[in-house]
């Protein structure tokens, strides 16, 4: 009895390790996998490629691919040089930061959504939110991102990704000092 069991306890502990290899690629001189997202509602994986300095204080990604379960490879942009990929609540839109040396925050911004990219914006411009349509965050009356909640009104403020159009919505003021 101990043989047995013995012997289905090593059978299944070989199947149970098995695994199968869906992508194989190369390390690259100036294009290595720098980080990835697994894009949940898309059943993806994305890689970020490109390169690391030790002297700079972030990444630069050259190249974006994305791996479906089959494995067949998308190529989301490559030869870009961008240091930042946040994607939508959907998966289906990316909001990607332009590179820049020595820097935490670059100075312009564009989205990529079915593989087509927007022109690049400022980041002044830039909400702190978006979906696949808009880009939206809260400012004051004035359009500043500093509100003060006793003195400000509280601004939804939703820009159209595709147009840049600007719509501003006032909320009804709240007592906050509950």
């Amino acid at each position: 009895m101990k043989r047995i069991f013995l012997s289905v306890a090593l059978l299944s502990a070989l199947y149970a390790g098995a695994q199968t290899t869906i992508v194989e690629e190369k390390f690259e001189k100036d294009n290595i996998p720098l980080d990835y997202d697994f894009l949940v509602k898309e059943n993806k994986i994305v890689i970020e490629k490109g390169k690391y300095s030790g002297m700079s204080t972030n990444k630069m990604i050259t190249n974006l691919v994305s791996y479906d379960a089959s494995g067949k490879k998308e190529v989301v942009f490559e030869n870009d040089e961008v240091m930042k990929v946040i994607s939508s609540p959907s998966d289906k839109t990316l909001k990607v930061t332009q590179y820049e040396a020595m820097s935490y925050q670059g100075k312009k911004y564009k989205f990529i959504s079915s593989g087509k990219s927007t022109p690049l914006f400022n980041m002044s411009e830039s909400l702190s939110n978006f979906n696949d349509v808009y880009e939206f965050g809260f400012v004051n009356q004035k359009g500043e991102r500093e509100i003060d909640f006793e003195k400000d009104e509280l601004v939804l403020s939703r820009t159209t990704i595709a147009t840049r159009k600007n719509e501003k919505f006032t909320l009804p003021k709240q007592d906050i000092t509950k």
